[in-house]
């Protein structure tokens, strides 16, 4: 079994036909980055299958099943990274799009034991496309601001970095100025302004070590109503500390389990509260208990802290709905309800988290009214007042285009 990594997944993998152009593979789950790494075991092929299946035994190996299948159907995600964690692998590393998702079902009725089997088509290399991010600055509608920039964030360590007129037609390539740069959990980012190049329509091209892409990237969570992490006794594979198994302790060789499970479908049914981060800011959507948890990551202790809302406004969190998952924003139509009155006030305002921003993009939506000013002073710890949206997406575009 080789070990690989698809976007922020790793997955165990059995090659069946190295076709450069449609590799057919059997994917077996490994954990999300940060999990505990699933044993691995064959089993007979079944009739009419040819080469080997895997069987996938691990505690937290449902929530990467289940990532999968929806990575699998991300309309707006296209190609992602699909490469070795353990040094490159230049025959094979690249971008990849996953064609057909046939199974990620459980084996003996086991909710720990997953066979995967999935299509991967290779859409290029960094040999052959840039990594890219088109962007269409608008004026929005922020009832907390006006500011003219229209904010993109990347991973620091992105190379050759410039704006490219890629939809305006001229092929015009210009230089793309770090505004600034920030620490995020994962990764620092450099912020560059959409605004700055002379065409309307920019796409911003670059280079980046695969692996490392996910680093920067936003990430949409379940929190399967628990923890994030729990430590996991890799001599036994018991769990300790917030989730207690038996007589296991924490101590030499334990580490850090990720319970919660990624999100990219905007369809998923979650089990818990929905978490969205930008790498730097973290909300928790509690729609039980009627509100937002905000956090901001603190580099110099190396963990999120808390931002606290205002708690003198009556207008409480009422509902929300995951309208757009990328790996540069995740888009939200959040519902509050005014909680002083008997009867059934709301407010819906359209909300935009996205790579290395600091505050959420609140925007009145098209054909509602703006925002009472309790609504206002309810996130105006967590809002940004760009007064512009950027409408970032990740693509690949070919070398060939650029060289034109």
């Amino acid at each position: 079994m080789t070990l690989r990594q698809l976007h922020a997944l790793r997955i165990g993998e059995l090659v069946q036909n190295d076709s450069r152009t449609s590799k057919r593979r059997r994917m077996a789950t490994a954990g999300a980055l940060g999990d505990d790494t699933a044993a691995v075991e064959t089993v007979a092929p079944e009739a009419g299958e040819q080469g080997f299946q895997y069987m996938v035994v691990g505690g937290y190996a449902s929530l990467t099943a289940t990532a999968v299948e929806e990575l699998a159907g991300a309309s707006t995600i296209g190609a992602v990274p699909y490469a070795s964690p353990s040094g490159s692998d230049p025959q094979r590393d690249g971008y990849y799009v996953i064609d057909d998702d046939q199974s990620a079902r459980p084996i003996a009725s086991s909710d720990i034991v997953h066979r995967l089997d999935i299509r991967l088509t290779e859409e290029g290399t960094r040999g052959s496309h840039w990594r890219a991010v088109a962007a269409r600055p608008d004026a929005v509608d922020n009832p907390f601001g006006d500011g003219g920039d229209a904010e993109i964030g990347l991973h620091a360590g992105a190379e050759k970095v410039r704006w490219f007129d890629d939809r305006g037609g001229s092929g015009a390539i210009e230089d793309a100025t770090v505004q600034r740069t920030v620490a995020g959990e994962r990764t620092d980012f450099e912020i560059y302004d959409a605004t700055e190049p002379s065409f309307s329509q920019p796409t911003l091209i670059y280079t980046l070590d695969y692996t490392d892409e996910y680093q920067a990237d936003v990430h949409l969570w379940d929190d399967n109503g628990r923890s994030k992490t729990v430590v996991v006794d890799e001599g036994g594979g018991s769990e300790v500390g917030t989730a207690t198994v038996g007589d296991a302790t924490v101590g030499g060789g334990g580490t850090d389990a990720v319970r919660w499970g990624r999100v990219y479908s905007t369809g998923h049914d979650f089990v818990g509260a929905p978490v969205a981060e930008t790498g730097r800011l973290r909300l928790r959507f509690d729609e039980n208990r009627g509100r937002i948890e905000a956090y901001r990551w603190n580099d110099a202790d190396a963990h999120y802290d808390r931002v606290q809302l205002d708690l003198t406004s009556d207008w409480r969190l009422f509902d929300v709905d995951v309208t757009h998952i990328g790996l540069a924003r995740i888009d939200l139509q959040v519902e509050f309800r005014d909680t002083s009155t008997s009867a059934l006030t709301t407010q819906n305002l359209n909300c935009s988290l996205k790579r290395g921003y600091d505050d959420a993009l609140w925007m009145v939506p098209p054909n509602a009214s703006s925002p009472p000013q309790g609504l206002v002073d309810r996130v105006d710890a967590i809002a940004s007042t760009q007064g512009s949206d950027p409408a970032a997406g990740a693509e690949l575009v070919e070398r060939t285009r650029v060289n034109e």
